[in-house]
């Protein structure tokens, strides 16, 4: 198994920095990404179209670059997240986690047995479809495989603590919009209440030895979660950073070409 390069920049006392993809599910995006050095990219199947089809093709598209690629998966449901690891993921990542026992549950999902109730299906792509060493490789899978929990609501805020000592958890990440909704100032991420929620979800990581993630949407707010000990930065999302690009690039070509006609 690849090692993760997320562990690996942590580790090394960095931040680790992603994207989240859910609209440019093209054949040319890994390339695309691993020009861009990113560490990690997360394949949305929560707010995209993606099916599991189209995910496992990303991920072996990914597999030809050192980026770690995570599954967003829609539900928190065994088959979506088998279903994802199974096609390669190196993680997964599952939306509003509110209790202990629900983030035990993604665990138990996540996890060949001992530590869960991963089904064991080896021949498939997350061993490249070559044989293993069965004991040797599901003891290294439950190792290698990151879980990322979101917690994004009011409940979530409330059950952090116990959340982050589940055993298996591996990184806490905030919902931005949800949480900011959920606090009565949905989008207003520099109001205090939100900054509260932020510094909660990262006291609980480093508590427990858990990686913190977060998406920042300034500078100064990067410096401040940096500061604050955040480990996994995501930059804007694949359709924002496009659709920023391709305005900025026709109101300039619209305006250069007012100036040069007669």
């Amino acid at each position: 198994m690849k090692e993760n390069r997320i562990r690996s920049v942590v580790d090394g006392g960095g931040v680790a920095i992603g994207m989240l993809v859910m609209e440019f599910g093209t054949r040319g995006i890994a390339k695309l990404l691993e020009y861009a050095d990113v560490d990690f990219v997360t394949i949305d199947m929560e707010h995209s179209c993606f099916g599991l089809e189209r995910v496992a093709d990303l991920i072996s598209m990914f597999k030809a670059t050192g980026i770690a690629p995570i599954v967003r998966v829609p539900e928190n449901l065994h088959h979506f997240i088998g279903g994802a690891l199974d096609a390669g993921a190196m993680g997964i990542q599952v939306a509003n986690v509110e209790t202990a026992a629900e983030a035990r549950g993604v665990v138990e999902a996540a996890k060949y047995p001992p530590m869960g109730h991963r089904g064991i299906g080896l021949a498939a792509a997350h061993t490249d479809f070559r044989p293993v060493d069965s004991a040797t490789y599901l003891g290294e899978a439950n190792r290698r495989t990151m879980i990322i929990v979101q917690i994004e609501s009011a409940e979530g805020l409330r059950n952090v603590d116990e959340i982050a000592a589940v055993d298996g958890i591996d990184v806490l990440a905030i919902g931005f919009n949800d949480m900011s909704h959920a606090l009565g100032i949905v989008g207003q991420l520099d109001h205090p209440r939100f900054q509260d929620a932020t510094a909660r979800v990262v006291e609980a990581a480093r508590k427990h030895g858990k990686i913190a993630k977060i998406h920042p949407h300034s500078d100064e707010q990067t410096a401040r979660y940096v500061a604050m000990g955040y480990q996994m930065l995501m930059a804007p999302v694949d359709v924002a950073i496009f659709r920023r690009a391709a305005k900025a690039s026709v109101d300039n070509l619209r305006a250069r070409a007012k100036v040069a006609a007669p």
